[in-house]
């Protein structure tokens, strides 16, 4: 039987943070629940994060109330599920790398505004297109990324890293942005 959010927190001893998921997403999305607001249970704000294998994820990006007070879309709905001996660590990476740390440059969740990706955030290309980034870093004079988002994303993906110079010109735009 399928619970809502505060339910799920109330039957674990109010304890946060926990990972949850919807009934009808695969086994690699889950949220992670961080805190929670119950005045008269079943119902309430729940605050969090998606994720995607363990790692952050832009999924929630759609959401206004999320982006902007990070409460979890549909919490108080009847199609959730606690997901056991999730790891609720690695997230906060990604979360770092969706901070703007260097005046324009882009994050895990900025959107392209040009090119064959426009509309799409750079997590989003990178993990279909992960050579797409690198060559943006490389060849678009304005496009480089937060040094949490290079971090990031070289770590997200077993199968790709960032050449050496890729990460040398990606940080000399940072420089020249933070001396701006």
């Amino acid at each position: 039987m399928s619970l809502n959010i505060f339910q799920i927190w109330d039957s674990i001893g109010r304890k946060t943070p926990f990972a949850v998921r919807r009934d009808n997403w695969t086994e690699e999305y889950y949220t992670i629940v961080e805190s929670i607001e119950c005045e008269t249970l079943p119902y309430g704000k729940a605050f969090g994060y998606p994720t995607f294998n363990g790692q952050y994820s832009t999924h929630y990006e759609y959401d206004s109330k999320w982006k902007k007070h990070k409460i979890i879309p549909c919490c108080g709905c009847y199609q959730w599920t606690l997901v056991e001996n999730a790891d609720i660590s690695k997230y906060k990476d990604g979360l770092k790398a969706t901070e703007k740390t260097v005046k324009a440059a882009y994050t895990i969740s900025s959107q392209f505004y040009f090119g064959k990706h426009q509309g799409k955030t750079v997590e989003e290309v990178f993990r279909t297109s992960s050579d797409y980034i690198e060559w943006a870093i490389n060849n678009i004079d304005k496009f480089f990324l937060t040094p949490e988002t290079l971090d990031y994303l070289d770590k997200l993906k077993t199968d790709f890293k960032f050449k050496d110079d890729t990460k040398k010109i990606n940080n000399e735009k940072v420089g020249k942005r933070q001396k701006a």
